[in-house]
This record gives C-alpha cells, structure tokens and sequence, in this order.
C-alpha cells in the first residue's frame, strides 16, 4: 500500500539526474502525489534553471558529466538566494565517505539507489515540512521584530503624552510649596508633598515603561537592584492606597 501526503505539503522539486530514465521514474512517481516537477540533464541545467526560478527542492545525482552533484550544491550554498533550498542526494554510491562527503557540502538528505518509493516520498515530505515550519519561523519572527518597533514607538508616544501635564503638576505644585511655606498649615502642605512624590513615582513609571519598550535590545546595561528599596516603595504604596481608601 503506497503512503498518502497531505496535498498542503506538495510543491516544486527539480530532478537533477544525467540518465534519462531515472529523471521519467522519480518524476512520475512525484507527479502522481500532486507535486510539480522539473528536470536537468547535467549541473549547467540545473543551476539555470534553479536562478530562474528556485525550486522548494533539489533531488541531485552524483556522478554527472561536466559538474558532479557535490560541486552543484556547493554552488547553490554559495548563493544567498539559493542556499536554503533543500537538496537531497539521491545516488548509487553507497560508500560512508560519499554520505559524509554529501552532508559536507550541504546536503539535508541522502537516497541510496535503487530506492523505494515510499522511502522518497517519506524523506522528501520531511524536508518540505522542515522548510515550511522554516519559513513560518522566519515569519514570526519578523512580525515580532515589527511588534516591538511598534511597541516602543508607543511608549514613547504615551510618555511624551503623560510627561507634559505631569511637569504642570509638580511644577505648579513646586511653585505653591515655595511660595506658601509660611502661610499653608501642616495638612496643606503636606498634600502638596503627597503631589511632588506621587509625581516622582509616575515619572519613573514612564521612564520604566520606556526601559520595557527597549527590552532585549541591547540598549541598557545590566545593573544591580536593591530589592529592599523595591519591597520598601511597594509598602509605601500599599499604605498610601489605604490610607486614601479610609
């Protein structure tokens, strides 16, 4: 019983083989699970065709007239427009130093001939997944890069935003401490010192929002934290809301 793929996986793959009839048997066994298939007779072939429009695979022979399949896929590598192309080597030579000679020079995969199809069909279905799994990771993660472009833009929006009417209200705050310290009674003056700190701590609130923004950056230098000067802000501020909830 032959396997089934899933038809989502099928894509372009281009046979490179010098004999003709093993170029008609892999292409028909392809074509007959939904895949597109090229063909090239020799290396010049192949690397033309490749840079005229790549492949989702390369299926290589060998021994080849002209440029054997290690040189072919040791040009491909080169490029940086088809190095990421899988290539599978699929020959007759069965010796370890071949396979170890394959994976040097950049090969994914290696088919000893004569082959069984559905062993092909199980390697080749591995690769394509492998590349498509590739190829969603390359995605996400230039949408997370965009994401945190976006992210920092708008933090800096927002503490641009928040920072202009804070300034008011310490400024402003800061000029009636000064100008009424003699004439505010205790109580006065001492909302207006809740005004000046609650200020101070919403500016390090922003200035931590643009540190968050900037996270995995680079942009910052490590340094040490004194947790007892965090555990003593956060009571502080514990006390303050219950105090205004009372």
């Amino acid at each position: 019983m032959k396997p089934q793929f899933p038809e989502s996986s099928a894509g372009e793959i281009l046979i490179v083989d010098d004999t003709p009839d093993n170029l008609r048997l892999l292409s028909a066994i392809l074509r007959n699970q939904g895949f597109e298939v090229r063909k090239a007779l020799n290396g010049k072939r192949a690397i033309a065709s490749i840079q005229a429009v790549p492949p989702d695979l390369v299926l290589l022979d060998i021994r080849m007239p002209d440029m054997n399949g290690y040189e072919i896929c040791e040009y491909l590598k080169s490029d940086p427009a088809t190095e990421d192309i899988p290539v599978i080597f699929i020959s007759a030579l069965d010796d370890t130093l071949d396979k170890i000679n394959a994976f040097a020079v950049g090969g994914v995969d290696y088919i000893t001939k004569p082959f069984q199809e559905a062993e092909v069909l199980a390697r080749i279905e591995n690769q394509l997944r492998l590349r498509q799994l590739q190829q969603q990771l390359l995605q996400q993660n230039e949408e997370l890069t965009r994401s945190n472009r976006e992210l920092e833009q708008f933090a800096y929006v927002v503490s641009h935003d928040l920072q202009q009417p804070l300034q008011s209200i310490t400024g402003f705050a800061k000029i009636m401490a000064m100008q009424s310290q003699e004439t505010l009674d205790e109580a006065n003056l001492g909302y207006l010192k809740s005004i000046l700190d609650a200020g101070g701590r919403m500016q390090r609130l922003i200035q931590d929002l643009l540190l968050y923004a900037r996270v995995g950056q680079g942009t910052e230098a490590h340094q040490a934290t004194d947790c007892n000067a965090i555990w003593n802000q956060t009571i502080e501020n514990l006390q303050g809301a219950i105090a205004k909830n009372k």
